[in-house]
């Protein structure tokens, strides 16, 4: 009898695991049919993306600034944007902020924008989870059911406990040492150096350049053209009766100390081909957020200003210093085509041991339009891995690239940013003179060597001498080995 009863409680206790196992499996599977359908209908329908050309995309910008290039870029990014429902949006946010960039899809989690830590996609909307927040406050002029309130280059994943923390308060900076009040970090779940008060809240660091200019976007993409909705400004004064986000002044300083990174770029490149149909043109364009708002104090009522930028002066090629320079960077060895089907292609770049190589970022230039294929942050410990170090304390950092990763020319480039400015670039079977990103108006330096279709595999082209700019080819590639 005893037997039969421990039978019937082990019976019980399978059919109710199996009964959690199968609800789970049904969640898992219209989540990722959603998914599919949604991808479904983003290649069915993108032919031919006026956003997949960044060049060309922002080609009616020529000679505009204030807000003469304001009201360009409002016309360029609201021309055929699409828009989505809310509950899409969840969808959206699956492959948009995946944690794992490489794979979106199959990647389980995604990433709080508050505290960078990975929650599980099924975890959505539960209070232990995470759910959708708005960086511009729905308060401040997004009305539900209108396309503001669910643009994607406004929301991001967040921990829900510190979402309601943050509520719809304005960006900015606090400090113990001025405000008694701030509150360090801003929610015990969120990172580590972030803040808040009453007003304020300050984001981690590594996100505030982004989250700023999700906000220069959603100031130049929306102007009240939407029956009840506000036409969105930014200010040193943020008002909800008028629409106004905050703080300018902050905003500005983020989006100079924090140049957009490689997995922003990639998100900027999806929400245009696979959902959105248009850009972020200051992640794409980092240079028009001084030509809209300027560089010094920015006014008090919400408006633009007229760039307080100096006088413009003749782009000439970046110098590249002395090996022996502790605050040198350059592109050193690379390999891009080779006999057959192109192999072992990498990019491998010199960091000097007083640069931080988060600050460092390498841009691919396509010869043919001159303008960026593809950004590389040698930061990202997925992309670069560490080599050698030289003997004057310079790191050696490559990054291997699939086949055709890098194009073959003619006239490709590699430029090479340090805090967003340009301090190498070279180019190879030919020279160009880059018409966007950061190099825009920079004439690159020819390698004066080649690989071709007849070069064997295995080999690549290298820098022998930075300061006369020598290179050399080299029948066996050296990655991550200083170059001989």
């Amino acid at each position: 009898m005893e037997e039969d009863t421990n039978s019937q409680l082990f019976a019980a206790q399978s059919v109710r695991k199996t009964g959690r196992m199968l609800r789970k499996l049904r969640s898992q599977i219209r989540m990722c049919w959603r998914e599919f359908l949604m991808r479904c209908w983003t290649h069915i329908s993108q032919d031919g993306l006026p956003c997949e050309s960044v060049s060309s995309y922002y080609a009616p910008l020529a000679g505009l600034k204030g807000q003469a290039l304001k009201t360009k870029l409002h016309d360029i990014v609201a021309k055929d944007a699409r828009s989505f429902s809310y509950a899409q949006v969840w969808d959206a946010l699956y492959i948009l902020d995946a944690a794992d960039t490489a794979n979106p899809t199959a990647s389980p989690d995604v990433i709080d924008i508050y505290s960078k830590r990975t929650f599980p996609k099924l975890a959505k909307g539960l209070p232990t989870g995470w759910n959708r927040e708005h960086l511009w406050p729905r308060s401040y002029g997004l009305p539900d059911g209108t396309p503001q309130f669910t643009d994607l280059h406004n929301l991001r994943p967040a921990d829900t406990n510190v979402n309601s923390s943050r509520g719809n308060k304005a960006f900015g900076e606090c400090s113990r040492e001025t405000d008694a009040t701030c509150l360090i970090p801003a929610n015990r779940e969120a990172g580590s150096d972030t803040a808040a008060n009453r007003e304020i809240w300050t984001p981690p660091g590594e996100v505030r350049g982004d989250i700023a200019r999700a906000l220069f976007y959603m100031a130049v993409r929306y102007e009240g053209e939407t029956p009840g909705s506000k036409d969105l400004e930014l200010s040193d004064e943020p008002s909800i009766e008028r629409g106004q986000m905050g703080r300018l002044s902050t905003l500005l300083k983020w989006h100079a100390a924090d140049p957009p990174s490689a997995s922003e770029r990639l998100r900027n490149d999806r929400v245009c081909t696979m959902y959105q149909k248009n850009r972020n043109p200051f992640v794409d364009r980092p240079e028009l957020v001084a030509a809209i708002w300027g560089t010094g104090p920015p006014p008090t009522n919400g408006g633009s200003s007229e760039p307080r930028l100096e006088p413009s002066k003749p782009q000439t090629p970046p110098k590249v210093p002395a090996s022996n320079q502790p605050g040198a960077v350059w592109v050193n060895e690379f390999h891009y085509n080779n006999t057959g089907r192109d192999e072992g292609e990498f990019i491998e770049i010199l960091v000097g041991a007083n640069v931080d190589p988060r600050d460092v970022v390498v841009y691919l230039y396509n010869g043919a339009d001159r303008g960026v294929y593809r950004t590389l942050a040698v930061g990202d410990g997925s992309l670069f891995e560490k080599g050698e170090v030289t003997s004057g304390g310079a790191t050696l950092y490559v990054c291997q690239l699939p086949p055709n990763g890098l194009q073959n020319g003619p006239a490709d480039g590699i430029a090479v940013t340090v805090g967003g400015r340009v301090v190498d670039f070279v180019s190879y079977d030919g020279t160009l003179t880059a018409a966007s990103g950061p190099a825009e108006g920079l004439t690159s330096t020819p390698i004066e060597v080649r690989e071709s279709e007849q070069t064997e595999k295995g080999s690549s082209v290298g820098l022998v001498d930075a300061v006369k700019k020598l290179w050399q080819v080299f029948r066996q590639a050296t990655p991550g080995l200083r170059n001989q």
